[in-house]
C-alpha cells in the first residue's frame, strides 16, 4: 500500500508541475528539492483503514454482507484520499515554503483522518439503506427492461 501510495502522489505531483524524485528501495519516499518524504504506513492509510473497518464492523444493526460494502468502499476511499493528503502537503512545500507545508501536514493529516472517518461513515451508515433500495431497485427495473427486450 505505502508504495502504491508514493507512486500515485508522484505521478499526480509530476502532472502538477512539481518536480521529484520517486524513491522505492526500502521504505518508499518522494524528493522533492532538497526535502525527502517517506511514505510510512500512516501516510499510507493504515490507521485510517484500522479504524474505519473497527468501526464498521462493531454497527450490529447492520447486516454483514452490508458491513463487508461499507467496509470496502471505506478501502477505496482511503486509497484515494491518503495520495491527496501527500500531493497538498508536498505541492504547498513546493510552491510556498516548507514551514507552510509542515503546518499543511500537521493539521491536514489530523483533519482529514477525523474528517474522511466520520463522512465516510455517516454516508455509509444513514445512507446505505436509501442507496440499497435505489440500487435493488434499478438493478430490477434493468433486469425487467433485459427481459422485456429479450422477449420481442
Amino acid at each position: 500500500m505505502k508504495k502504491a501510495t508514493a507512486i500515485i502522489s508522484n505521478a499526480a505531483l509530476q502532472f502538477l508541475g512539481v518536480k521529484t524524485t520517486l524513491i522505492l528501495a526500502g521504505e518508499p519516499a518522494i524528493q522533492v528539492g532538497r526535502v525527502t518524504a517517506h511514505i510510512t504506513n500512516l501516510c499510507a492509510g493504515d490507521l485510517e483503514i484500522a479504524l474505519i473497518t473497527a468501526i464498521i464492523l462493531s454497527t450490529f444493526d447492520r447486516s454483514l454482507r452490508n458491513r463487508f460494502i461499507g467496509i470496502i468502499g471505506a478501502w477505496i476511499t482511503i486509497f484515494i484520499v491518503n495520495p491527496l493528503r501527500i500531493i497538498a502537503v508536498l505541492a504547498v512545500g513546493y510552491y510556498s515554503t516548507w514551514k507552510w507545508a509542515n503546518f499543511t501536514h500537521d493539521v491536514l493529516f489530523r483533519l482529514t483522518l477525523l474528517v474522511v472517518i466520520v463522512f465516510y461513515y455517516f454516508i455509509w451508515y444513514v445512507k446505505s439503506d436509501r442507496i440499497k433500495v435505489k440500487v435493488v431497485s434499478w438493478f430490477l427495473k434493468a433486469r425487467k427492461r433485459a427481459s422485456l427486450c429479450l422477449r420481442h
